[in-house]
């Protein structure tokens, strides 16, 4: 059963700074599929963190996606927004994700989702809004989706546990610490087992 959407929104997100040049099939699997949904804390699941400004939490349901490197890469259900009362970091909010929504797929372009939704939006730093009446021409035309049930369910033989470096690099969304980001870039699937790794 398809949801009703009332809101599509574009979040762009920092391949440089938040995700160090990392490859799109590498954010889908290790972010998306695996880091994101265990990511909670009083105010909800599947948290993200944001900088400057977050997103208006709509009472209406709210389809977020995720552009990087150019190209929406992923897709999840907007249910919650906060606002720090102090900055972490660089961040100075969370926005938290149905960990059952968030789906990956086969990239898709500035021109395609033009296309799509009848739009003429230019990728970018801005967290564009889209017309929700072609929600389902989206979903229809998207491929090779994966979501998270799917993606645990073909990796429980051979669980990654991240280093901890990368550990400090996916739970923050960002870490400038070249030295660090070297660390996680060589020593990303150092152990695998079954055991989960503890985000706290």
């Amino acid at each position: 059963m398809q949801l009703e959407y009332k809101m599509i929104r574009i979040l762009p997100m920092d391949r440089d700074d938040e995700f160090y040049d990392m490859e799109i099939g590498e954010v889908q699997s290790e972010f998306f599929l695996d880091e994101l949904p265990k990511r909670n804390d009083e105010h909800g699941t599947g948290k993200y963190h944001y900088k400057k400004k977050g997103l208006i939490l709509e009472e209406e349901l709210t389809l977020v996606l995720f552009q990087y490197d150019n190209k929406i890469i992923a897709s999840a259900n907007l249910v919650n927004v906060i606002k720090f009362k102090e900055p972490y970091g660089i961040y100075n909010g969370a926005l938290y994700f149905e960990p059952n929504s968030i789906r990956t797929f086969d990239p898709i372009s500035n021109q395609k989702i033009n296309d799509i939704f009848h739009d003429s939006v230019k990728f970018g730093q801005i967290k564009h809004k889209l017309n929700s009446l072609h929600v389902k021409d989206f979903f229809a035309k998207i491929t090779n989706i994966k979501k998270v049930w799917t993606a645990s369910s073909t990796t429980s033989t051979r669980r990654p546990i991240f280093s901890p470096a990368a550990k400090i690099l996916l739970t923050t969304n960002v870490n400038s610490r070249k030295d660090i980001i070297e660390i996680t870039r060589k020593n990303r699937w150092w152990n695998f087992t079954n055991t989960k790794p503890n985000h706290g």
